[in-house]
């Protein structure tokens, strides 16, 4: 404990993130999935990430002030895009998924996937938002909203500096891949109004595939937001 008494106090944080990448490492090792050096590098600046914007101030999201806790159905000419991801910090493994829905709230698309080399649950939810950008793409759709309840991912996202973010390279794609569309706009929502894709991503974990058969509880959530939009 002496050691922590000559740190600074800004660098605290890094010190103590550091010690628990490397713990979670060791974990791995042990376990015979050791990832690169490079790597525990970059899940320490993921997580000092992280750390840092949930320790901000905090304040409304600029694209959705009314901050919505249940699902809103897009109005015409738009689809909404709800993205999410499941992810298990023990494994760690992760699954992401998307729904596309028309202004009833009918679900038109939908799809999963199992991404690997997730090194932290934000890096799933960002390749989250490109897959879901993708898959609009593929349905040559032009007039989007993509709805994220990563507050601080759709910030990055937005801002013209997020390739200094430690996830520049998603955060580039993202970018890139908004200019597939006529008009696309990503935005914030509280978990509450993203239930659906939080199921569908869930389901990835054992069913991956574009437009597999809904179950019957996703499904039911779909027909519970199309009445409260």
């Amino acid at each position: 404990m002496g050691c922590l008494s000559t740190l600074q106090k800004d660098r605290l944080p890094l010190f103590v993130i550091t010690c628990w990448c490397l713990w979670y490492v060791r974990n791995l090792t042990k376990a015979g999935e050791a990832p690169p050096p490079c790597g525990v590098a970059r899940a320490t600046r993921e997580y000092l990430f992280i750390w840092s914007h949930a320790n901000a101030p905090s304040f409304s999201p600029v694209s959705n002030p009314q901050s919505v806790v249940c699902w809103q159905a897009p109005s015409p000419p738009f689809l909404k895009i709800n993205v999410d991801a499941a992810w298990n910090s023990a494994l760690p493994t992760s699954s992401v998924g998307a729904i596309i829905r028309n202004a009833n709230g009918d679900a038109i698309a939908w799809g999963a996937t199992k991404p690997t080399g997730m090194t932290s649950a934000f890096h799933a939810e960002a390749v989250a938002v490109l897959f879901g950008l993708r898959l609009a793409d593929y349905y040559s759709l032009t007039h989007i909203i993509v709805e994220s309840d990563t507050l601080e991912l759709i910030q990055a996202a937005t801002q013209s500096q997020g390739s200094m973010y430690p996830f520049g390279p998603i955060l580039a794609d993202i970018n890139r891949a908004m200019l597939s569309f006529q008009t696309v706009t990503l935005q914030y929502t509280k978990s509450e109004g993203n239930q659906v894709a939080h199921l569908v991503a869930k389901h990835a974990i054992s069913n991956v595939d574009i437009n597999f058969t809904l179950p019957e509880v996703i499904s039911l959530r779909i027909a519970s937001d199309r009445m409260s939009s």
